[in-house]
């Protein structure tokens, strides 16, 4: 087993270790959801093999970190999720992909950079539509509302425009920025640095849900300077979870699945290369049968006019010999 010390231990997707750890954390590791590890009991006493799957990141359990590292490494890693890396061309030593260990930092400093490259030109503004009471009139009066409230008014109800920094790619980079604060590991520098961002962002409010407006965002020519951090910033809140345990310690996870990230990178990448001759289809709802009685989910599926004709299976493999990935 490889170790960094007695509760920090490394690890890479599919390799079996043994270890000897007590029989709660072994259990925690088997149940946490979305881990996948298995184990069974090693060839000495007191020892376990576990095995990790697909799923890369960091996992704490009690006070033990398990830190998962993709087979590939985490620059093809960060290639495969499409995080702006090979566009943005940051030097290599910041980062060192080849010697961390900790793909949650990784991330973390990573989205550091890409905000302040983001901000280097000043928060991205627009225009939001806003109904407000106020003592003057500004936009246009709201009539409606205001036949609802006959007699003196001592306010008016508006409807305006209002050039604000109040947007939901604002809201998405600060709380990421307030979920990254949370994590473990940071030097104090980068925290410091993480404090100054946060600043930036007096005059915006997070939303309930900041990922319900990256799921919905198409981004247009004057936001492709936002572009690096809004994805980095998706993936830390989508896959990043920060719990409280006992003795005050805060438990960290960070998991993402390797199969998912190969097929979402495949899938995207031929819709782009065969748009206008056929469809691609990921995870696709069919039958084998007639009676619509054996269900099937092809990695893909490519169609045209709206029927499948060809099926693909995506195998995610490391060979011997590994180009690193750039488009």
């Amino acid at each position: 087993m490889s170790s960094l010390h007695d509760s920090r231990h490394l690890l890479t997707e599919y390799k079996p270790y043994d270890v000897e750890l007590p029989i709660d954390v072994i259990r925690g590791l088997v149940q946490m959801p979305g881990l996948g590890i298995t184990a069974t009991p090693g060839s000495a006493s007191g020892q376990w093999r576990i095995t990790p799957s697909s799923v890369v990141g960091v996992a704490t359990i009690g006070d033990n970190q398990f830190l998962i590292r993709p087979k590939i490494g985490i620059r093809n890693l960060l290639a495969l999720m499409d995080v702006g890396v090979h566009h943005e061309r940051w030097a290599e030593d910041i980062f060192e992909y080849d010697s961390e260990l900790d793909l949650l930092t990784t991330m973390v400093r990573l989205f550091l950079r890409s905000v302040e490259r983001a901000l280097a030109q000043g928060l991205r503004r627009d225009y939001q539509r806003r109904e407000d009471q106020l003592l003057t009139i500004r936009g246009r009066l709201d009539l409606r509302a205001a036949m609802r409230r006959p007699g003196g008014l001592m306010t008016l109800p508006c409807v305006f425009d209002d050039h604000t920094a109040d947007v939901g790619a604002n809201r998405l980079l600060l709380a990421a920025i307030r979920r990254a604060l949370q994590v473990v590991g940071l030097s104090a520098e980068e925290r410091r640095a993480l404090h100054r961002l946060e600043l930036m962002f007096e005059d915006v409010f997070v939303d309930a849900d900041p990922l319900a407006w990256a799921r919905a965002w198409v981004p247009n020519r004057l936001d492709q300077h936002y572009v690096p951090a809004v994805r980095i910033a998706t993936l830390l809140l989508q896959n990043l979870s920060i719990r409280d345990q006992t003795g005050g310690r805060p438990a960290t996870t960070f998991l993402v699945d390797m199969n998912k990230v190969v097929e979402s990178f495949i899938s995207e990448h031929l819709q782009q290369l065969l748009v206008g001759q056929l469809d691609v289809e990921s995870q696709y709802r069919m039958t084998l049968d007639q009676e619509d009685r054996i269900h099937i989910r092809p990695d893909l599926v490519f169609l045209s006019h709206r029927l499948p004709v060809f099926v693909a299976d995506i195998k995610y493999k490391a060979v011997s010999m590994v180009c690193e990935l750039d488009t």
